[in-house]
């Protein structure tokens, strides 16, 4: 691993979009460039994958659950990208899925699978075993999307509209929604701004659209050692903890830059865009880019935020429990980090292709 000091380093803070900047510097910030360890397209050359999950969680024996969407199946990995067993399979009876839209770690350190087109939340032991499948009925509003368990009897789902596409009246919305399971009830919900798209008009209807680069958004990560849940508006400096009934329990504050839209960067967004999304898509490109763009929990409770600055890598800035700046990672540019452990850090190279990069050590 490459590692580095980053000297009075320095960047313009935008306090907000109608303040003044202030200099902020970064002194003494440790930098690290993790090399990759291992990296595989396949396990043990028969099975190849065709479309890896968005997320790789690690269990305590180090062995990792790498989904694959198209092939319907749950593999369980060794570190050394061994295939230890396929833990589910595709199929509508018990145990099996059609459609792996998200998977998460619970706060008794199972897995939840939430499967979109059979409409059910599985649950699966840290050895991969089935242990059941609940159906969640549908809310009021929006699609389902996420699932997180909070505890015995609480899940908070995250759930999208997307009538914002169809509807020219309609502003992006999410809502997050507390699912009680003892009574089966939808008991709490607050509505959050989604992040926009640039809707296709088609004889001035919408007909669907892309998502514009760099605005902001609501991120969202959970912390399954201590059942905590946590939302970041991108456009703000706080990290807030929400508690069941989804209110605020603390607030995490910190300070980071805001960097302009560079012509460059708007030059690239409009050669990957068709005539008539660019047409809607350039009056939403933001002045300032949104801070960052995903969130993330390591195993000591610190917040990895992915950067929207320039640079050559993929920028993760790692900020402690009470928003104190301690490290800065770099990745490779292309791919998703995946998950973050004490033994590596697992990271979506493409489709087809992971890979284990060297854990960072504070």
């Amino acid at each position: 691993m490459k590692f580095s000091h980053l000297l009075a380093f320095s960047m313009l803070f935008l306090i907000s979009c109608h303040s003044d900047s202030e200099e902020i510097s970064f002194e003494e910030l440790a930098v690290f460039t993790p090399n990759i360890i291992q990296e595989f397209e396949s396990l043990g050359g028969e099975i190849f994958f065709s479309h890896l999950g968005y997320s790789s969680p690690q269990f305590d024996d180090e062995s990792i659950f790498l989904p694959d969407r198209d092939l319907n199946k749950i593999f369980k990995v060794s570190a050394g990208g061994n295939l230890i067993s396929t833990i589910a399979s595709e199929g509508r009876g018990p145990g099996e899925i059609q459609d792996i839209t998200f998977v998460s770690r619970s706060y008794d350190h199972s897995l939840l699978v939430y499967d979109q087109r059979n409409r059910k939340v599985l649950r699966f032991s840290s050895a991969g075993g089935y242990l059941e499948e609940f159906i969640l009925q549908p809310w009021e509003k929006g699609t389902l999307t996420e699932v997180y368990e909070l505890d015995e009897n609480h899940l908070l789902t995250v759930y999208r509209s997307f009538e914002y596409l169809r509807n020219l009246d309609l502003e992006p919305e999410a809502y997050l929604v507390i699912f009680d399971k003892e009574t089966e009830q939808y008991t709490h919900s607050v509505t959050i701004s989604d992040r926009p798209f640039a809707r296709n008009i088609v004889n001035g209807q919408p007909r669907g659209g892309r998502i514009v680069p760099f605005t902001a958004e609501h991120l969202r990560a959970f912390n399954h050692r201590n059942s905590s849940f946590y939302s970041l508006w991108t456009e703000e400096q706080k990290i807030a903890s929400l508690t069941a009934s989804l209110d605020t329990a603390n607030t995490i504050t910190f300070e980071l830059s805001r960097e302009q839209l560079s012509i460059d960067e708007i030059n690239t967004i409009r050669d990957d865009q068709p005539n008539n999304s660019w047409r809607t898509m350039e009056p939403l490109l933001p002045k300032y880019k949104a801070i960052a763009n995903d969130l993330i929990i390591d195993e000591k409770n610190n917040f990895w935020l992915k950067l929207n600055h320039r640079s050559e890598y993929q920028q993760w800035l790692i900020l402690s429990e009470s928003g104190e700046k301690l490290a800065l990672v770099q990745l490779p540019k292309d791919g998703m980090l995946t998950h973050i452990s004490d033994q590596h850090l697992g990271f979506r190279l493409d489709d087809h292709r992971f890979a284990l990069l060297e854990p960072v050590k504070l």
